[in-house]
Order: structure tokens, then sequence, then C-alpha cells
């Protein structure tokens, strides 16, 4: 566990842990000045002679960071719609209301494009179309049936989806194993991506926190006064602490509302790092498991098939092919023996014996660069 600690000085932790606790405990002493402990929060802060208590309130942000990367996963399938307030069944009514909505101006522009004469008319419908549909399925899944109720969550059912419409592979089950083989390089970039959704989505927490705190305060204070005092309507209210009050919960809820817009903007952005991991290392995945490629399209299938069955329920892995063991070389063979690669048709005095002699090899670099290619939108 010590080991690990080096690395919560990465940016990754920095942007999207760190970051957000500074701004939200920056945000809580304005919210929140009535409480002693932001007063001596920032006395200590500006006090930069009192080395010891400087040194705690910066440890006892990191640990804040740490208690909110614990938090990640809960807050990050409250904001795509799992669990918590946006999982009711009126967000997802007009998650796949949007969704049908979005469908239906999809199948007019492609009629459209289809209707249009031949010529300038029909290339231009046809870029509207396509960079229509491109927004949309950056945006939603391609089913109705995948469709989150929040847009944070179909930004990434988008991506999550798009390994099994182009291969149909389950990124759920083979992303973990994937990862594994990244190189450095797209490891970072995935790493900054995500980074950038964690902050959003952190602020975008931190922030409805704030916001229901201020709320509970001003509840209770307002009850605990007509408790002592009793309802009097002829004295006037204090106009400038209720419209303080209106402005600050404003202030709050637009920070939340557009750091969730945020979110959404970098999940899209990260999606793209995701799909282009896919479309370069997913073939070169059977290799480094020890399996051989099927070359077709339906042996593909049936191998990723395999796969998943195996990884999701534990099953033994069955109809794949394991990929044989390099042979070693044999003793006989002498110093002045040619090589096989360099052996003629004319050095073998039986062609047919040395075509069935061939061994079955698997899906080469060929093979696995024409299944990165998206197919093109249907239209």
């Amino acid at each position: 566990m010590f080991s690990s600690l080096p690395k919560l000085a990465d940016k990754a932790f920095i942007v999207g842990y760190l970051a957000p606790v500074l701004l939200a405990l920056l945000a809580a002493l304005i919210v929140f000045p009535e409480f002693s402990w932001t007063s001596n929060l920032l006395k200590t802060l500006t006090n930069a002679d009192d080395l010891g208590k400087v040194t705690l309130a910066a440890a006892s942000s990191v640990f804040a960071a740490l208690l909110l990367m614990l938090a990640n996963r809960p807050i990050y399938r409250a904001l795509e719609g799992y669990i918590g307030p946006l999982s009711l069944p009126f967000f997802e009514k007009r998650a796949q209301h949007a969704w049908a909505t979005r469908e239906e101006e999809r199948r007019r522009l492609l009629r459209k494009a289809q209707a249009a004469p031949v010529g300038r008319e029909r290339d231009d419908a046809k870029i509207a179309y396509r960079k229509y549909l491109r927004a949309f399925r950056r945006r939603y899944p391609r089913s109705l049936r995948n469709v989150l109720p929040t847009k944070f969550g179909n930004a990434n059912r988008a991506f999550e989806a798009y390994s099994a419409s182009v291969y149909g592979v389950e990124a759920i089950l083979i992303w973990p194993r994937l990862t594994a083989i990244l190189p450095k390089a797209q490891e970072d970039l995935l790493s900054d991506a995500r980074a950038q959704v964690n902050f959003f989505c952190n602020i975008c927490a931190l922030s409805a926190l704030i916001f229901k705190l201020r709320f509970l305060i001003w509840a209770f204070e307002g009850l605990s006064w007509v408790w002592r005092h009793g309802v009097n309507f002829s004295a006037p209210p204090d106009v400038m602490a209720i419209g303080g009050d209106a402005v600050l919960w404003t202030l709050i809820g637009f920070i939340a509302w557009g750091s969730y817009e945020m979110a959404v903007e970098q999940a899209i952005a990260m999606g793209d790092q995701v799909r282009v991991a896919f479309d370069i290392f997913l073939h070169q995945l059977p290799a480094k498991l020890g399996y051989v490629y099927p070359c077709d399209e339906v042996g593909r299938g049936k191998f990723w098939a395999a796969l998943e069955e195996a990884y999701d329920f534990h099953n033994p892995v069955v109809g794949v092919k394991f990929a044989a063991e390099p042979a070693a070389e044999s003793p006989s063979v002498g110093e002045n023996a040619a090589p096989e690669a360099e052996r003629t048709e004319a050095d073998d005095p039986d062609p047919a014996g040395e075509e069935s002699a061939e061994p079955e090899a698997p899906g080469d670099a060929g093979d696995s660069g024409t299944e990165t290619q998206s197919p093109a939108p249907e239209e």
C-alpha cells in the first residue's frame, strides 16, 4: 500500500481530486462564514509563519482528496443515472424521448439525402447527415434499450457500446485485459482524459453538497427562529439576507450545472481515446493472451464470444485455438543448410506437398488493419 503513495503526486490525482477539494474549501470559506472552523482555516492560510498549522491544513486537504477518490465510483454512477435521484423513471423517460427525437431527425436527414437530386444538393445533404450522425453517435448509444437517464451516462454508454457495434466485443469484459497491453503514450492520454472528467464530476458533486448544506442550515436557522419567537407577520423581512442567500444559491447551482455539462463534454472526448484504443490494439490482444486470432468474420465472432463466456461466467475456454509454441531448431541441421525463407519453388521437388504442409497462420497485420476501420454510417 505504501509503495503506491508516490502516485498521489501525479497529475491525474492533482487535477482530478486535489484541485476540486481546494476549490471546495475556498467556496466553504465564502458560503459558511458563520462557522468558527472557516475563520480559523482562513487565519491559518494567511499566517505563513505558523508552519505546523499550514502543514496540517495541507495534509487535511490531501486526506480529503483521498476520500474523494474513494467516493469516485458512487459519484460517477450517480451522475450516470444508475443510483440516486437521477435514476428516477422521470429522467429515464426524458432521456428516451430525447433519443427518439434525435433518431427521428437522423432518419429525416437520411431520407432528405437520398431524395436529393444528384449533384451539389445531394452532396450537401449527405454532409449534413453525416455530421449530425457523428454527433449523435458520440452522445447516445445506437439502441434505445441502452439509453441511460442522464446525458453523462449516455455519453459514457456511447463509447462503451462502440466495440460491440463495430467489432462484436463486449467492452466491459475486454477492456481490463486491453489496458494491460496499452503502451505508455496511450495510457497517458487516457489518464489525462479521465482526470479531466473526474475534475468536473467532483466539482459538480461538491457544489451540490455545499448547496444542500447551505439550504439545510438556512432552513434550520429559520425554524429555530420561528420556534423561539413565533410567527410575526408584522415584522418586515430581512430583504438583504434573503436576497444574499438567493444569489448565493443561484451561483452554487450554476457552478454545479456548468461543471456537469463540462463533464459530459469531457466524457465525449475521453470516449474518442477509448475508441482509438480499441481500433489499434484490440487485434493485438489475442496474441498477447496466447490464442490464434481467426481471419474470417464468423470465426472472430465465435472467438470473442468464447472469451466473454469464460471471463463473465468463469467457464472453461472452449472452441479457441491456442498459439503453438515456436519449434526448437533441429540439431541435425547443418550450418550450410539454406533457410526456409530463401527456398524457391525450383528447390522444392514437391510444390503440392509444400502447400499441404503449410501451417495455418493467424491473422496478420493486414487483416487487423482492415478491421480497425469503422464502417461508414448507414445511408
